[in-house]
């Protein structure tokens, strides 16, 4: 069996559009670029270490890597997919299936994906009911991705005509038993659940619309504060730290990445990054936080004691998600318009290899076999 070793580190956004009003609403995947293709074992694949997946809105929709040799092991369509929601490295894993979400466009429904990641099938379908854009899965740095109450919490974006709504999931029956609708949080861009130093589990919300970032009581499902960024920043994305003490806050407009006091959200500080910051993920020690971009072409790499940038690493274009190896010797960068995932080596912080993939990667995960 699988055994999620996320360490915080894969529905997809491949070329982000930011907006004054709501987080990105179109997450397609293209690609201007072809690749060579790439022969498919028929055999089944297996591996003997950690084993990465990269998604895609088109066709082949699903990636198999070994990570430790940094070969494509097996491809895979999603039966039925109109278009992926949002995949990042902070998706919730059940030890056999991955949470993966999904929307139509057109009906303006979305629905969770449960992928078996062994036979890169999907097991089942959850609706989630009415939503015009993007779905995130709020795991951060609990155990098994699981609230003390055992509930997954699931963040629907929502956009100016909707408001955001927040979803708990009971993962053994896999049925929505809750809904958190609070008119004040407008805009759901992403989500996060952590335990914080003082013990409390709390609900991380970004608000793009508001310019604020908003927690909640994982108990009581009651909003506890909203606390106002500066003005037209755009808090988009948000991971919360492996020790549970901040939150990262990616400022889509402000070219930020905003370290918060988890407990008070007071801004401890804000570090510069390139444009269009997505998504923060960090080494398995906590050591290092990595920010990937939409419309950079590098991967922020920071000290998480003293929040001083170590360096850029050129990637290529929008290295939008991160996925850090287990071993946390290699950091993982998908490469949109390359079709390509680059292989960071994190002794000398370049570019080592870069895996050439069959369709626009949008989303990446790691996971590693249990001895």
């Amino acid at each position: 069996m699988l055994k999620n070793i996320k360490y915080l580190t894969g529905f997809l956004i491949a070329g982000l559009l930011f907006s004054l009003v709501a987080c990105s609403g179109d997450t397609t995947s293209t690609s201007t670029s072809t690749s060579t293709p790439i022969p498919v074992p028929t055999s089944d694949p297996t591996t003997s270490g950690a084993t990465l997946y990269t998604f895609s809105n088109t066709s082949p929709h699903i990636t198999k890597i070994d990570a430790e040799t940094n070969t494509v092991l097996q491809t895979a369509d999603i039966p039925d997919l109109v278009r992926l929601a949002w995949n990042d490295d902070g998706n919730y894993f059940d030890g056999t299936d991955l949470w993966l979400a999904a929307r139509d466009n057109v009906l303006k429904t979305s629905e969770l994906i449960f992928l078996n990641l062994e036979a890169l099938s999907v097991s089942g379908r959850l609706d989630l009911g009415s939503n015009p854009a993007n779905v995130y899965l709020g795991v951060g740095n609990l155990k098994d991705g699981l609230t003390s109450d055992g509930e997954v919490w699931v963040a629907l974006q929502g956009n100016m005509d909707q408001a955001g709504e927040l979803v708990i999931v009971d993962p053994k029956t896999r049925e929505i038993i809750d809904r958190v609708v609070d008119s004040v949080n407008q805009i759901a861009c992403d989500i996060g659940v952590a335990v914080g130093p003082d013990g409390v589990e709390r609900v991380f919300v970004p608000n793009q619309k508001m310019d604020a970032v908003q927690n909640f009581d994982a108990k009581s499902r009651a909003l506890i504060t909203t606390v106002t960024q500066p003005e037209g920043s755009m808090p988009f994305m948000l991971t919360t730290a492996p020790d549970g003490k901040s939150v990262w806050v990616q400022d889509g407009k402000a070219g930020t990445n905003s370290v918060l006091d988890a407990v008070t959200l007071e801004t401890i500080k804000r570090i510069p990054t390139g444009a269009g910051p997505v998504v923060a993920s960090f080494s398995p020690d906590g050591k290092y936080g990595y920010v990937g971009h939409s419309k950079s072409s590098f991967v922020t790499v920071v000290d998480t004691q003293t929040l001083e940038i170590i360096t850029n690493v050129e990637v290529g274009s929008s290295p939008s998600k991160l996925a850090a190896h287990p071993n946390g010797k290699y950091l993982y960068a998908i490469v949109t318009k390359e079709n390509a995932v680059a292989v960071i080596n994190t002794n000398t912080w370049a570019v080592e290899s870069k895996i050439q993939l069959d369709s626009s990667p949008g989303g990446i995960y790691i996971v590693t076999k249990s001895e």
